[in-house]
C-alpha cells in the first residue's frame, strides 16, 4: 500500500492529535472522520469540503486500512467490537483499552483471531528517558532492588476541585491516569504476578481532592502506585519512577534520569537522548508512537509498543485495585 487509509472515531482533542500525525508521518492518510456531534460534523464538513469522508456512525465506514479510536474509555469496548468486524489491518485506541479486564480480554482474542496488529496509546514508552531506564533495569541483578515507587501526578490548575473519582464515568483517576505508570512498571519489570496488598485514598494539603496510593508485589518487589488529579506542582501531567536499590537509587520522570550510587550522582535529561521528529505536536513520544503503528500496520506484525496483550494486564490489574478498595471499604 502507498499509504495507510485511516478512519478516527472521536474527532476531540485526542482525534485531532492523533490524525494531524497521521498524515505528518507521510505512512498514513486519514480519509475518513467518524463523529456524532452535529456542530463538529457541520464544522468538519465545511472545512473538509469532500476531501474526507464525514460520517456518523462506525457502520459507514468503506475502505479503510486502519482504525484509531479516541473517544472517552466507557465507550472503546463497543466501538473496537465494532471495528473488529471490518475488514482493517491495524486497530489504535487510545487508553485504557476498556473500562474492565473482562472486556478487554474478549477484544484482545477477536484480534488474535482476525490477524490485527493492535496498539493502545500508552505512549510513555516512547519517552527516551523510560527507555533509558529499561535498559538500566535490564543491565542490572534484579535482587537489587529494595522497593519501586511510581507515581501519576496532575494539578487541579482550574480549580474544579475533582473528587478521587476512582469510579468516575471517564475511568476514574485509575484508568484515565495511573495507568501509564502501571503500564511502564510492567513493561519495565515484566509481568509475573502483581499481587495487590493495600489500596488508600488520603487527602492532603497538597493534594485536597484525594491521593489514591495501591501497594502491590510485582516481581516479588515492594510497590507502590501513587496517583491524583489534584497534585500541587503537577500543571503538566507527570509519570515517574523511583527505584531503590541495595547501594543506592535511580529516579526517572519524562524529562530526566537520575542515577545515585553511593556518593557519585549522574543525571540523563530526556534533550541529550531525544532525536528530532518530523512534527511535534502535542509532546514527542506520540509522533515516534504513532509513526511505529503505521510502520507495523505496513508490515503487517511487530508493534514496538503497548497492544491489546499488555493492556489486558493493566485492566485486570485496576479491576482488582477497585476490588479490594470495595471489600475494604464495606468491611469484608
Amino acid at each position: 500500500m502507498d499509504k495507510v487509509r485511516v478512519a478516527i472515531i472521536g474527532f476531540g482533542k485526542m482525534g485531532v492529535l492523533h490524525g494531524a500525525l497521521v498524515n505528518a508521518t507521510g505512512l498514513g492518510e486519514v480519509v475518513t472522520i467518524v463523529d456524532k456531534d452535529e456542530k463538529i460534523i457541520k464544522a468538519l464538513r465545511r472545512l473538509f469540503r469532500g476531501r474526507v469522508s464525514i460520517v456518523t456512525s462506525i457502520d459507514e465506514l468503506t475502505d479503510v486500512d486502519a482504525v484509531f479510536i479516541t473517544t472517552p474509555i466507557p465507550t472503546h469496548y463497543a466501538l473496537a467490537k465494532s471495528s473488529l468486524k471490518l475488514d482493517i489491518k491495524g486497530l489504535f485506541v487510545e487508553k485504557t483499552l476498556t473500562d474492565s479486564g473482562a472486556k478487554s480480554r474478549e477484544l484482545l482474542k477477536d484480534a488474535a483471531s482476525r490477524g490485527i496488529v493492535n496498539a493502545v496509546g500508552f505512549q510513555k514508552r516512547f519517552i527516551p528517558t523510560f527507555r533509558y531506564l529499561r535498559e538500566w533495569v535490564q543491565s542490572v541483578d534484579v535482587s537489587r532492588i529494595k522497593a519501586i515507587r511510581a507515581y501519576a501526578y496532575s494539578e487541579d490548575f482550574l480549580g474544579v476541585n475533582r473528587s478521587v473519582g476512582l469510579l468516575e464515568p471517564r475511568g476514574g483517576v485509575l484508568r484515565d491516569l495511573a495507568s501509564h505508570a502501571i503500564d511502564l512498571l510492567f513493561w519495565l519489570f515484566g509481568y509475573t504476578k502483581a499481587e495487590i496488598h493495600n489500596v488508600n485514598i488520603e487527602k492532603t494539603n497538597d493534594a485536597p481532592c484525594g491521593e489514591v496510593t495501591v501497594r502491590v508485589l510485582i516481581s516479588d518487589i515492594d510497590t507502590t502506585v501513587s496517583t491524583s488529579w489534584c497534585k500541587e506542582g503537577y500543571r503538566v501531567p507527570e509519570v515517574g519512577i523511583d527505584i531503590v536499590t541495595d547501594d543506592g537509587e535511580v529516579i526517572a520522570n519524562d524529562y530526566e534520569v537520575v542515577i545515585k550510587n553511593g556518593g557519585n550522582i549522574k543525571k540523563v535529561y530526556a534533550a541529550e537522548l531525544e532525536e528530532p521528529v518530523k512534527y511535534l505536536l502535542g509532546a514527542p513520544e506520540y509522533y515516534r508512537e504513532v509513526e511505529e503503528f503505521l510502520k507495523s500496520v505496513v508490515r503487517g506484525k511487530g508493534f514496538d509498543g503497548a497492544t491489546f496483550n499488555d493492556a489486558v494486564l493493566i485492566d485486570e490489574f485496576i479491576d482488582e485495585a477497585l476490588r479490594v478498595h470495595n471489600a475494604r471499604t464495606s468491611g469484608r
